[in-house]
């Protein structure tokens, strides 16, 4: 049952201290559906309605490198807040500042929060599990054909999960593929990783996959450097931006283009809260949202085009799997698909399995 907590929209946080975000920029492209409209089209408010943006991003103004996801959060605020012309304001909250995920994405259920920059975790349900299954993907223009926009078969599915707490999704990018960094020795296939100790994070799928085939170590992502520097993990599992952003190339000097997963934010709103804007304002966050996304996969298509001449650059030895390789992989991962259908569900797996088979 839902339980919903109502805090004044009109609050504004006076200072935030962002240590790090993630990316947003300047153009895009308008999504194809417009947002179905519930509330009507009003004359501008006396004053401005304002809304907080939470994330686990980093701030894009104090890192700007490599940072896809915090400058895509700053070109859907700007946007908003340009477009509303003064009459709806968004003000992103990066790095934590106001929760972890989990707490952000209760506290948008509850209506604390008003928007939500990052992904529905499975510690909250199982069921949101299903973006991050291994190997599940054929290439990006899979995931923006069939999640990344508002008519893709499987951003509908996700988007009626999250209709049941009162979530409205908004503008989906197609995500950032995670690799293998280690400092140990070159990882090609599975059996590779046997000697290492590799660092994870409170989730079912992550823990699952790389728990069959080397030793895990639970952490947040703020303890991983001090670990590998200490060698209280000689392994993390990270995309490849993320690996040169935060220098972990000091630490690891081995890095798989091992695609096993890819991390997939989007933007969500409570509903509520969003149905008592104007329908113009609930156009303009709308599209907003998906310039923004637009944006992302347009940097990340870039950074993703240098990232591995520039791990090369600071000595870092970079594998790409063969076909041969992948195929082990791959045939890994399938041993664990029992075990993702019963945790999200046999309906829900095999409706996701079937729109990616066709």
């Amino acid at each position: 049952m839902r339980v919903r907590k109502f805090a004044a929209i009109l609050l504004v946080l006076a200072t935030a201290l962002s240590l790090a975000a993630c990316s947003g920029g300047s153009s895009g492209t308008t999504a194809t559906s417009a947002p179905p409209s519930s509330a009507p089209a009003t004359s501008a408010p006396a004053e401005a309605i304002q809304w907080r943006l939470g994330t686990t991003c980093v701030d894009p103004k104090a890192n700007p490198d490599w940072n896809a996801w915090g400058l895509t959060i700053q070109k859907f605020c700007d946007d908003v807040n340009e477009k509303a012309a003064g009459r709806l304001v968004i003000t992103p909250y990066y790095n934590s500042v106001i929760g972890g995920d989990t707490e952000l994405f209760q506290a948008m259920v509850n209506g604390e929060l008003e928007v939500y920059y990052g992904n529905g975790f499975s510690t909250f349900d199982p069921r949101f599990a299903w973006k991050g299954f291994p190997f599940i993907w054929d290439d990006y223009e899979d995931i923006r054909k069939n999640l990344g926009n508002p008519d893709g078969e499987l951003f509908k599915i996700n988007s009626s999960i999250m209709a049941e707490y009162g979530v409205k999704c908004l503008g989906q990018g197609s995500g950032m593929a995670r690799g293998l960094a280690n400092s140990a020795h070159p990882v090609k296939v599975p059996s590779d990783m046997k000697d290492l100790i590799i660092r994870t994070y409170e989730d079912k799928v992550v823990n699952s996959f790389f728990g069959g085939v080397s030793t895990i170590a639970v952490m947040p992502p703020t303890e991983i450097y001090t670990a590998l520097q200490t060698g209280t993990i000689t392994a993390t599992e990270t995309s490849d931006t993320v690996f040169l952003m935060n220098k972990y190339y000091e630490q690891c000097k081995y890095f798989t283009l091992l695609d096993w997963q890819i991390s997939l934010f989007n933007f969500m709103v409570n509903d509520e809260i969003y149905n008592k804007l104007p329908a113009d304002l609930q156009e303009i966050v709308w599209n907003a949202s998906w310039d923004a996304v637009a944006y992302e996969n347009e940097l990340l298509d870039d950074f993703r085009a240098k990232a591995k001449t520039a791990m090369q650059e600071q000595g870092v030895e970079v594998y790409e799997l063969t076909e041969a390789d992948r195929a082990e992989w791959v045939k890994y991962a399938r041993t664990l698909d029992s075990n993702l259908s019963e945790l999200i569900g046999k309906d829900l797996f095999d409706q996701i399995m079937a729109v990616l088979a066709d």
